[in-house]
């Protein structure tokens, strides 16, 4: 469903917080994502992480076991570094044929993923096996959320958890009910989603953009808007001096606050809730009217898509 009307916008004065109620969104993430998802069968994508074993006929001295780097590449004797990340074994391999073709007469290569390193799916929250989880294809939301096991939230009432977050790159956060993706359809997962799935009494905020470290921060009694960006890693130096929007999707309402106003000796304080959505943008963005306006179609993604301008 699309957003309807015009967001207001407000500023935060030195002096305090104001805010102009805005439309109520309205989700639907389930289509959305469905969307967007990796499509079954699709060929799995080297990168950074994995292992490899290449075999190339004919030449031992060639072969052998490789780690590609962050970077996408392995190193071959004589031929150098070749970029295999991002692609396909058969399409890897290829590259590596041709990297050799200029030092060897007709080259045939193979490749075997020996370990699956890149294919990572991040789990958090008060679950018994939080941490980074390997699958060696698209795994479902719900084949993931098992492998998190059940909720910590009173050891005699253990249960399965029934909902979640799931992050996708800086900008995008979808809630998901978990009990509807069961009955409608699973969904599949893409490379680096962070799925959250939060405690029965947790206090969390979601701080997205240009922070080191975007997701998921717990709100604590004694959080301002200065330590949990700090908990986010801190902002960027693509942010410059951000204009910081705070987005509360309970009440509809926007604010913003200039981040040199929050450091500075008796800086502006703002008060944050439970589910509050905090956005750093890039420097140079324009008006967050158009962010807000891009999430007309991001909006079924789950509590908030924000886009940032392209570069």
């Amino acid at each position: 469903m699309a957003m309807t009307g015009m967001m207001a916008i407000c500023g935060l004065a030195a002096q305090g917080q104001t805010e102009t109620p805005s439309p109520t969104l309205k989700m639907t993430p389930l289509r959305e994502l469905a969307s967007t998802q990796p499509k079954d069968g699709d060929q799995y994508e080297l990168g950074s992480g994995d292992e490899i074993t290449l075999t190339v006929i004919g030449r031992p001295e060639l072969s052998g076991l490789h780690t590609i780097g962050p970077d996408g590449r392995i190193t071959l004797p004589i031929a150098g570094s070749v970029t295999v990340g991002g692609l396909s074994r058969d399409d890897a391999s290829d590259a590596i044929v041709k990297s050799l073709s200029k030092y060897y007469e007709t080259p045939a290569a193979t490749i075997t993923v020996t370990k699956y390193g890149s294919n990572r799916i991040l789990l958090l929250g008060d679950i018994e096996h939080p941490g980074p989880q390997y699958f060696d294809g698209s795994p479902t939301l719900l084949e993931a959320v098992t492998r998190g096991g059940a909720l910590l939230s009173g050891d005699k009432n253990k249960r399965m958890p029934t909902m979640c977050y799931i992050y996708r790159g800086n900008n995008q956060i979808g809630e998901i009910n978990l009990k509807q993706v069961a009955q409608s359809g699973d969904i599949r997962l893409r490379r680096n989603d962070t799925i959250y799935v939060p405690g029965d009494n947790e206090r969390l905020i979601s701080i997205l953009g240009e922070v080191k470290n975007p997701g998921p921060v717990v709100l604590k009694e004694d959080s301002t808007l200065v330590t949990l960006l700090a908990d986010a890693g801190g902002i960027t130096e693509q942010a410059g001096n951000p204009e910081i929007h705070i987005f509360n999707p309970n009440k509809g309402t926007v604010a913003y606050v200039h981040f040199k106003d929050l450091i500075r000796p008796k800086g502006s304080e703002v008060s944050l809730v439970p589910g509050d959505i905090v956005y750093v943008p890039r420097s140079g963005l324009a008006r967050f009217g158009y962010v807000m306006q891009q999430l007309a179609p991001m909006a079924q993604i789950g509590t908030v898509g924000v886009l940032a301008a392209t570069r």
